[in-house]
């Protein structure tokens, strides 16, 4: 994983968590409408545990609300990259699924024990992305602890709904990171994959 500077690092953990503003899109929903209260949800979950009891919040009560705002299906397939067909269909629903509690787990692990008051969230624009029908990149700055750090949420319509695929945060992309981990260990099964993953939430 990229090293960051701990403030640039903290931001970056909060952000993936966070998203504002409004956007013109299909369905009659924007992108910002959709996670809004699901990720506001997160925010205040982190916000009342208190840099003291953070520690005590569990990962099954913040898991549900990110997991509805994220697509961890099409996050996990492009983590795997050209590896994704090694997979069978009964694996691919479990790496995505302990992929999709690792990340979460991460992140919240990540942030115990902060202070997260001063967080703020400024939208900048959103631009249609040329590659794929239905798809958006937010841009945001994120401010904590005197520090600014762009983010870009990677978006996509699917059955009517904006999920996040993506996050880039300074130039580095969530998804790039972990394709990058994954390529260097597919050298073995795919099933001693999903049990390293199994054996990290555990």
């Amino acid at each position: 994983m990229i090293i960051m500077k701990k403030a640039i690092l903290l931001t970056a953990v909060v952000s993936v968590l966070v998203i504002t503003q409004t956007f013109t899109c299909f369905g009659g929903k924007t992108p910002e409408q959709a996670l809004m209260p699901k990720i506001n949800k997160v925010i205040d979950m982190l916000r009342e545990a208190g840099p003291i009891e953070k520690g005590e919040l569990k990962h099954k009560d913040i898991y549900p609300v990110v997991e509805s705002a994220f697509d961890f299906r099409i996050l996990s397939m492009l983590s795997l990259g050209t590896n994704w067909k090694r997979f069978s269909g009964n694996q691919k629903n479990e790496f995505t699924d302990l992929f999709s509690r690792l990340v979460t787990k991460i992140y919240l692990e990540k942030v115990e024990g902060q202070d997260l008051q001063d967080i703020k969230v400024e939208y900048d624009k959103t631009e249609d992305v040329e590659s794929g029908a239905n798809r958006a990149e937010v841009h945001t700055f994120v401010y904590h602890d005197s520090t600014e750090t762009p983010v870009v949420y990677r978006m996509i319509l699917k059955s009517g709904e904006w999920k996040v695929y993506d996050v880039v945060i300074e130039g580095v992309s969530m998804v790039g990171n972990y394709r990058e981990q994954y390529r260097k260990k597919m050298f073995e099964s795919p099933e001693s994959l999903i049990n390293d993953l199994r054996e990290k939430i555990e």
